[in-house]
This record gives C-alpha cells, sequence and structure tokens, in this order.
C-alpha cells in the first residue's frame, strides 16, 4: 500500500462542495433532514447576533448539512470535541515489511484526513495523541525519528493551518522536546491563536496522570501563597490548572477514538474522559478512513449521554 510521504495536514481541510461518499447504511431520512434545518437556522440567528461574516457562513453550514444529512448523521447531536489516539502504525508497517519509521510517517496524512472530516462535520476540537510519556521508553534513534517527524509537519503545514482557519494547540511536557520543535510550536500556537474553525490539539510527550500531577500542584501553590483557600477548591479550579484549559468552550472530549483494536486509555485524558463516549475499531491508524469515523460519529449518536444520572 503506497503512503504519500509529503501530504498535508490542513492541505484539504475545508470541505470541497464534491457529493460525499456513499457510506454503509447511511440513506438520511426526512426527519433528520428536517432537524438538521432547524439546526442550521439557529445557527444562522446566532451569527447574526453576533455580526459574523453571515454570507459565508451560511454557505458553510448549508454545505455542512448537505454532508451530514448524506452520511446518515444530526447536526445538533454531533459531538464538539472529538479525540483520538493513534496507534498501529508500527505494527502495520512490520506486517508490509517496511521499517518502524515508514509506519510513523502514515501519521501526516491521516491526520490530514481528520482535520478535514472535523471541518467538513462542524466538529470544533480535535485532539490527536500522538506520543505520550512512556513512548519516551523507545529507542532514541525511534524518538529522535518521531521528534523530527512533528517539527517537520507543523512547520510545513502552519500556512495551510492559518488559510484553513484552524488553530493550533500542543499540550505535554516540553522539558524532553528539541528546542527547534518547541520553537516550531510556539510560533505555530502564537500564529493561529485567533483561528476559530477548528482546534487541533497535538498531544506531544502527554500523560495523563502527569497531567493531574502538575495541576495538583499548581493548587497547591496557590494555597500556599494565599491566592484561594482550600475550602474554595472545587473542579472548576482545578480543571483550569489542567494542561486542556487552553481549551476554553469545550476543554474535555465528547467522544474519544482509540484505533487498532486496543482497549485501554494508554494514559491519555484520564481526567478529561471521564464521561467521554469510547469507540474503539479494530482499524490501524494509517487505515482510519473516513467511512471510520462516520462509523464512530453514528455509534456515537445512537448513545444516550447521562453523566451518571
Amino acid at each position: 500500500m503506497a503512503v504519500n510521504m509529503g501530504s498535508s495536514y490542513f492541505v484539504s481541510a475545508v470541505p470541497s462542495l464534491s457529493p460525499p461518499l456513499n457510506y454503509r447504511s447511511c440513506t438520511p431520512t426526512n426527519s433528520a433532514g428536517l432537524r438538521n434545518s432547524q439546526f442550521v437556522t439557529q445557527r444562522r440567528v446566532l451569527m447574526e447576533a453576533t455580526k459574523r461574516d453571515v454570507m459565508h457562513h451560511d454557505k458553510q453550514l448549508e454545505e455542512e448539512e448537505h454532508m451530514l444529512a448524506a452520511a446518515g448523521l444530526r447536526a445538533e447531536a454531533m459531538p464538539k470535541h472529538v479525540a483520538v489516539i493513534t496507534d498501529g502504525h508500527r505494527r502495520w508497517a512490520r506486517q508490509r515489511g517496511h521499517p518502524v519509521e515508514y509506519g510513523h510517517r502514515t501519521l501526516e496524512p491521516v491526520n490530514a484526513e481528520l482535520c478535514r472530516l472535523c471541518c467538513k462535520f462542524g466538529i470544533k476540537v480535535l485532539t490527536i495523541y500522538l506520543f505520550s510519556t512512556e513512548t519516551w521508553l523507545r529507542s532514541q534513534e525511534e524518538t529522535d525519528s518521531l521528534m523530527s517527524l512533528f517539527e517537520e509537519a507543523i512547520r510545513s503545514n502552519l500556512e495551510e493551518s492559518i488559510k484553513h482557519d484552524i488553530r493550533i494547540s500542543v499540550i505535554g511536557d516540553r522539558t524532553r522536546l528539541p528546542q527547534s520543535l518547541i520553537e516550531v510550536i510556539n510560533e505555530a500556537e502564537e500564529k493561529t491563536r485567533a483561528k476559530s474553525r477548528l482546534h487541533l490539539i497535538l498531544g506531544i510527550g502527554y500523560g495523563g496522570q502527569n497531567d493531574v500531577i502538575q495541576a495538583c500542584k499548581k493548587v497547591f501553590k496557590k494555597v500556599k501563597d494565599g491566592s484561594i483557600r482550600e475550602e474554595e477548591i472545587n473542579e472548576k479550579i482545578f480543571e483550569q490548572e489542567l494542561q486542556t484549559s487552553i481549551c476554553t468552550e469545550n476543554p474535555f472530549p465528547d467522544l474519544l477514538i482509540r484505533a487498532a483494536g486496543e482497549l485501554r486509555l494508554s494514559n491519555f485524558y484520564l481526567y478529561q474522559a471521564a464521561y467521554a463516549e469510547l469507540y474503539f475499531t479494530k482499524a490501524p491508524y494509517p487505515d482510519f478512513k473516513e467511512e471510520d469515523m462516520v462509523m464512530a460519529l453514528k455509534s456515537y449518536q445512537q448513545r444516550r449521554r447521562r453523566y451518571g444520572r
């Protein structure tokens, strides 16, 4: 199977006007179409109230409405934040007789497809878990290769992210990252800070346990400094210290997808995923396609979220 080694994260992020793919069991119903139309109308009213570029966004919303209906999805039931655990690219490469690095190179085109699909379906936040704290335990050669890959991808696609109104943020412990990668991350975050169509969060050197620990330390310091009293500590104060606080509107995932058939979180979003809907697919990440995303979204929309009630 050929891999496009030079594809862009964001080059196809904006959905085209061409008809969507034919999905398995995705024929839209009239009732779903009606609900989608009502939802789009409500969003138009909100945009007019905030004096945004209504004509441009009306066209965008009509495209989203058409694409959602064609995929058998309901606009009002779409997750606002989707998180994805990438997995299986090393096994995918080995099964094909390729070196591990070849599998890592498949991350970029699949990430690009996920960005495109989130824009296409109106999802506002996408987190991609690329490199965990435990990944540092791999060989120096492999981790160096991944760091170079991340740096190359962020740098080469920065202008495309700006063009397509995509904000980039990176979460994780940066103390072990190469200085050149840190500089590229800082530049991307600064130049895309005001972008709003999609917030792309990349987990590089991220670990859920470390995130909770560093948040505890920050809260403890505030108590020690007298900024807050111990009895004032609550969920809101704690969540402000998590790394996902960079995402002010939808910091916690509604839907968490894991590729390659593994049934675990692997130290990802341990606090943030408390009430996320989990979806596991057997497809390795290099083979994750649009129809896999649609099936995950359809599964999400069939569930009833009770939040423990």
